[in-house]
């Protein structure tokens, strides 16, 4: 898994998951060779979250007032946005075919599938899951976690065709969040962004990224939370 210069690219939607993966990696004075944004023709930044929210466990907290476009301008980064909301586009893989990236940070839209070609053409593909892999697989996890194990984690895999079933790099438990920390966006986005950097930080310094971790089992699946269980898991945080 050796890169001779350490170099990364992102290839993001805009969401709010990419809002804060951008902002975390200026903040932690990382640079991506080149920021493709697909599905443009929308603004999907659909984060509403109170400006007097608190900063999640001390990690890198997002201001989703920032639009992605407004980040990539700052830092001055090479970007491509692209209105396609096709993963598997020609307009995006001839882009991709054309980079060559080594390794790629992927942040799509939630439950989007990334085709074959699309993964043959980005290099490594390196996603963030929010949950322990491989014991929680599939959606919604934190709300899981949080009525199995009272806490959360993040989990730092490479996407194959299997839905978070590729190898995963580095694993990390965050404490549970507060009954009110939006869990959705904020308490998510920023758990994910700072497994993130962190790992991109590793990676940059050893020109390598982490060596894969065993799986001790399958892990098991799991799909949108109930909303009445989803409500559970909230009633039993601290205030």
């Amino acid at each position: 898994m050796s890169n001779e210069d350490g170099k990364f690219i992102v290839l993001c939607a805009p969401t709010a998951r990419s809002q804060a993966y951008l902002q975390a990696i200026q903040f932690t004075n990382l640079i991506p060779s080149h920021v493709i944004v697909y599905g443009c023709s929308e603004d999907r930044n659909t984060a509403q979250v109170q400006s007097q929210q608190p900063a999640v466990l001390g990690a890198f907290t997002p201001d989703f007032s920032i639009s992605i476009q407004q980040t990539i301008d700052e830092c001055m980064w090479d970007a491509t946005y692209i209105d396609n909301d096709d993963i598997g586009g020609k307009e995006l893989n001839k882009l991709l075919n054309e980079l060559a990236p080594k390794l790629t940070i992927f942040s799509g839209f939630g439950g989007q599938i990334v085709p074959t070609q699309t993964l043959n053409s980005s290099g490594q593909l390196l996603h963030i899951h929010s949950g322990w892999l491989p014991d929680y697989r599939g959606s919604t996890t934190i709300y899981y976690s949080l009525l199995n194990e009272n806490r959360c984690a993040a989990s730092a895999l490479l996407l194959t065709e299997n839905i978070d079933d590729g190898p995963i790099l580095a694993r990390k438990h965050y404490q549970a969040p507060t009954k009110t920390t939006d869990i959705d966006y904020l308490y998510d986005c920023s758990i994910r962004a700072d497994l993130l950097v962190s790992v991109l930080t590793d990676y940059v310094m050893t020109m390598a990224l982490p060596k894969k971790i065993d799986k001790d089992s399958e892990g098991e699946m799991y799909f949108v939370v109930h909303p009445l269980l989803k409500h559970l898991a909230i009633l039993s945080l601290n205030d």
